[in-house]
Order: C-alpha cells, then structure tokens, then sequence
C-alpha cells in the first residue's frame, strides 16, 4: 500500500517519504512538506529570529571553544596537509601533529620524503 499525505501548506498530495518525521502525531510525519518547511525556516522564521539564533550561536562558540577548532580527519583534510608538505608550505611533520593534532602515518610520511627527494632531482 502506497502511503500519501496532503501538504498543509502547499496542499499537494504528495509521498509520505516527503515529509519530515514527528513522532508526537498521530500519523508520525509533519504536517507541511520538506520543501514548505524549509522555505518557511529559511524565509520567515530565520527573518524574524535572525538576532535569537545569531546569539545562540555566538554563545555555544563561547562555551564550546574545544568543540570548534578541530581538525577534520576526513580523507580530503590529510590530503591537502600531504600536500602542503610536498610543495614545502609546511616545514615539518612536526607542525601538523602538534599544531593540528592530526596523525598521519609513518608510511605516508616516507611517501613524501621521496616524492620530496624526486622533485628536487
């Protein structure tokens, strides 16, 4: 059985996948399609709470500083930093693991001490 709903703003029928989950009504979904509840956030609540939210914000930075600044580990963050040390904008290994707190293999380092020493040539 196909499941549909009715936007409560929009009033198109649409799939029940939709709309946003709300595990507080009766059918468990939101009464306003993803789309409709993102233009209503994004154009009217954000307009009229601007100041509120920007606060909020600025006060979980204030009291969240460790939670802020840390380095990404993903793949495309210790990429550019092996990159950064082939091209010689960073002097050492050094500066990324206590400067970053980032951990980069033994063998990825030899991996660029060569690619170091064959540019050079």
């Amino acid at each position: 059985m196909i499941k549909v709903k009715s936007c409560s703003s929009c009033k198109e029928v649409k799939m029940v996948n939709a709309f946003y989950i709300n595990t507080s009504r009766r059918d468990g979904r939101q009464s306003n399609c993803i789309k409709c509840q993102n233009d209503y956030f994004n154009n009217v609540y954000y307009k009229k709470n601007r100041e509120a939210i920007i606060k909020k914000i600025r006060k979980y930075k204030k009291n969240n500083p460790e939670k802020l600044n840390l380095p990404s580990t993903s793949k495309r963050f210790v990429y550019s930093r092996i990159n950064q040390l082939v091209m010689g904008t960073l002097e050492n290994y050094l500066d990324i693991e206590e400067n970053l707190k980032t951990k980069i293999s033994k063998d990825v380092l030899d991996g660029v001490k060569r690619i170091k020493e064959i540019s050079i040539k």
